[in-house]
């Protein structure tokens, strides 16, 4: 009979002791799927916030390259206007084409807008903008000397830019034109906007 008790007192604690594994294992299971779904959590919002910056990345990107504005620079040399690369030039920051003027200039390069007169670095940007042609004519101090061949190409040349600047602008706001349509504003005598 003891011995049956002892017996019957063992198998309790070997099942208590099983159980016991088995509600840890069964602890540790839950732990790591636990942990698991909070690794795939931080990995899914890791992706999420990943994927936000490069898409805003990407926008600055195409807002920046869509507020550039090409300015061609064409050069006088042995009597004839060369065309060089035309320069990317942001409206909010136009240093670059000042940078490329002074350094023109270092080289005795001077800056003229299509009517041929003469620019500063400084006011380059504003002027060919201004005058819708987007274009810088350099020519070497050795060939300033302005005759009628190289005015009466100057004066080309401006009619040919003036052309392609305003076709842009048309393009342009054929383009708005098919995603965007603005509502028509009726102004009163006295200047007044009416919904």
């Amino acid at each position: 009979m003891k011995e049956r008790l002892e017996k019957e007192q063992l198998e309790r604690e070997r099942l208590e002791r099983e159980r016991l594994e088995k509600e840890r294992l069964e602890r540790e299971r839950l732990e790591r799927e636990r942990l698991g779904r909070e690794r795939l959590e931080k990995e899914r919002l890791e992706r999420e916030r990943l994927e936000r910056e490069r898409l805003e990345r990407e926008r600055l990107e195409r807002e920046r390259l869509e507020r550039e504005i090409d300015i061609n620079l064409i050069r006088w040399e042995d009597g004839t206007w060369k065309y060089l690369a035309p320069l990317a030039v942001d409206p909010e920051n136009p240093s670059n084409i000042e940078r490329l003027v002074n350094d023109y200039m270092m080289e005795g390069i001077r800056a003229f807008n299509t009517y041929l007169r003469m620019m500063s670095p400084a006011e380059c940007f504003q002027v060919v903008i201004n005058n819708r042609t987007h274009t810088i004519l350099l020519i070497t101090e050795d060939e300033l000397a302005i005759d009628d061949r190289m005015h009466e190409s100057a004066a080309n040349l401006h009619a040919e830019a003036t052309k392609r600047v305003i076709g842009l602008k048309r393009k342009a706001t054929e383009d708005l034109s098919h995603t965007y349509h603005a509502r028509k504003m009726v102004v009163c005598t006295d200047g007044n906007e009416l919904p």
